[in-house]
């Protein structure tokens, strides 16, 4: 795998997140062009973590050869919504869940 590869990229810093990524298309515009995106949403416990594996990204990631950001957008959670977001803590069970796996 290459060392700028977007999972070895987002994954070395250790940092857990619940993700989940949406795709879209509202067909051509009015220019003919096509309207597709992706939306990507992760849940963490602390913003600072996914704005550093946003930095590794920023700085090396082959998947930005192929991929335009366009927006961005933090929200934060009230503390009473703790135990929707709890996971076993380990990357990968946190990961299989936002693929369906359980």
């Amino acid at each position: 795998m290459s060392f700028n590869a977007h999972i070895r990229r987002a994954a070395e810093g250790g940092e857990v997140m619940l993700r989940r990524s949406f795709d879209y298309d509202e067909g051509p515009t009015a220019e003919g062009l096509p309207d597709t995106g992706l939306v990507f949403i992760a849940y963490q416990a602390d913003a600072e973590q996914f704005l550093a594996i946003q930095q590794r990204l920023s700085d090396a990631d082959l998947l930005n050869d192929y991929a335009v950001p366009i927006g961005s957008a933090v929200f934060g959670l009230d503390a009473s919504c703790r135990g929707l977001l709890r996971h076993n803590g380990t990357r990968q069970e946190a990961s299989r869940r936002t693929q369906g796996h359980r």
